[in-house]
């Protein structure tokens, strides 16, 4: 699993400098392994974990770190699934059509890459030339995740999850939470604070934003900003809520029972809950024939307050995404043609019909900043609408109880059998939802 500290951006926050800018002194592979023998014991004993053995070391230049990172990115069937989520993410307006998706994830994670460690290997990899006032901090999130695999099972949470880009960010937010949180508060050693009682400073150091050491998250997409430092930023909320009420064994359990949303990081009511997602699943529309999927997800809460950010102001966008209780979205592509958007099917369910109606109208704001004007009359009443788009496609969002469905892409002429067909045939909580009438 690559790693990439982005701890670091916090560190040169409150420094006040960039990390790119500090010293730096050539690491040798003797050096790293006194420094982290050294880290691994005060770290195992301040996160109250067993370091069952010695942390195996291996040393890289900047060089050979962003070439293995590239590699990662290339190879199959990574390089397939960013091809289709560049598809998507372009489809739906989250990435200008001349970005790739693979080059902007390249600038910035190989910005300030650092080490990673290797869940497979089991082994930590550093720069030479890591920056020596940051050292500490990186080595110490970098152990923590040693830690992690040597007791926490952390090969489970760094699976890939394609179909669930919901449940991999919240599980990355407590992997990298807990990690960011351990050096917060051994930072903090010596001061006889901890970090459950340094709430108002992990308040403060949030507020201060990540991005000023780093040039490349600042230029990113929003999509690709969010999904980067929410692990981070969202998971050191968490883990200090957990902190406040216990110590670090406390944080442990959350491992042996795995977040399963982001909307249990987000709402600390839903995570005391534990409450699920409602299971939306698709099912073959025979209007499209041999078009062929090529993404299927679940978006969650966080994703979905991120779509609309980009036409609408963060706070209602985040407002108009609470409430979420599942999701399912399938892009198909068309049979035979190379190069074409995609067609993007997504449905949504909420808690309660208030909360439906809340998304759909954000939705629909949404739509005509990306779409122009709807093709029906725009009335309070109206719970079906579509958009053109150029001179063949469409959009069409449609309210229906407490589900929102939007399609966008779909042949002029294929959209109103499609919506009835996906009411027909898709399942929310195992059942079919009857279609609704056509306004």
């Amino acid at each position: 699993m690559l790693r990439v500290s982005l701890i670091l951006y916090l560190v040169a926050g409150l420094c006040g400098s960039s990390v790119r800018a500090a010293p730096t002194s050539t690491l040798t592979l003797a050096q790293a392994k006194k420094l982290v023998d050294k880290l691994a014991r005060r770290t195992a004993r301040l996160r109250q974990l067993r370091l069952r053995r010695r942390i195996a070391i291996g040393l890289d230049d900047h060089a050979d770190l962003l070439r293995k990172l590239r590699a990662r990115l290339d190879e199959s069937p990574t390089a397939t699934e960013l091809a289709a989520d560049e598809a998507v993410l372009k489809r739906l307006g989250l990435l200008d059509e001349r970005q790739r998706y693979r080059d902007v994830l390249l600038k910035v994670l190989g910005e300030q890459v650092v080490g990673r460690y290797d869940v497979k290997e089991q082994r930590l990899y550093l720069s030479r030339q890591m920056p020596k006032a940051s050292r500490r901090a990186a080595l110490v999130h970098e152990i923590c995740h040693a830690l992690q695999a040597q007791n926490l099972r952390l090969k489970r949470f760094s699976r890939k999850m394609p179909q669930n880009s919901d449940r991999r960010l919240a599980r990355m937010a407590l992997v990298e939470g807990d990690c960011t949180g351990l050096v917060l508060e051994d930072a903090l050693r010596g001061s006889g604070v901890d970090l459950g009682s340094a709430g108002v400073m992990v308040r403060a150091i949030l507020a201060k934003g990540w991005f000023r050491s780093s040039p490349a998250l600042k230029k990113a997409p929003l999509v690709v900003r969010r999904t980067l430092t929410f692990p981070y930023e969202a998971g050191l909320r968490l883990v200090q809520r957990i902190r406040r009420r216990g110590s670090w064994r406390r944080v442990n359990r959350y491992f042996r029972r795995p977040l399963e949303t982001t909307e249990q990081i987000l709402h600390a009511e839903k995570l005391r809950r534990r409450e699920r997602p409602i299971s939306v699943r698709a099912r073959q529309l025979p209007a499209l024939g041999s078009w062929r999927a090529i993404k299927i997800d679940t978006f969650g809460e966080l994703l979905l307050s991120v779509l609309l950010e980009r036409h609408l102001d963060r706070e209602i966008a985040a407002r108009a995404a609470a409430g979420w209780g599942g999701d399912r979205l399938v892009a198909y592509a068309a049979p035979n043609v190379k190069g074409l958007r995609p067609l993007v099917i997504h449905l949504t369910t909420w808690d309660t019909s208030a909360d439906a109606q809340e998304f759909h109208y954000a939705l629909l704001r949404w739509a005509k900043a990306r779409f122009g004007v709807p093709l029906e009359a725009a009335t309070t009443a109206a719970k079906l609408q579509r958009f053109q788009m150029g001179a063949t496609k469409q959009a069409l969002i449609e309210r229906h109880r407490r589900h929102v469905l939007l399609i966008v892409g779909s042949p002029a002429a294929l959209s109103v059998t499609l919506r009835t067909q996906i009411w027909a045939r898709w399942k929310i909580s195992g059942r079919k939802v009857s279609a609704p009438a056509v306004e």
